[in-house]
């Protein structure tokens, strides 16, 4: 069962970072003095972990 549930967190978590990748994405100044932070890009990282961590341990049982 915790199978299950840790796969469909797994898929839910790389969906959400890739929509929120794709909607918001990561973009450089205008003015060409580097990246533009994006509190974004730190969510949708740590989305990311949530579902290689997720992964792996559905891989690992």
């Amino acid at each position: 069962m915790h199978l299950y549930v840790l796969s469909f967190l797994a898929v839910v978590a790389l969906a959400a970072s890739l929509f929120i990748g794709y909607t918001q994405p990561f973009q450089f100044k205008d003015n060409g003095t580097g990246p533009d932070y994006r509190p974004s890009a730190g969510i949708s990282g740590a989305l990311m972990m949530v579902a290689i961590v997720a992964l792996s341990l559905v891989i690992a049982t």
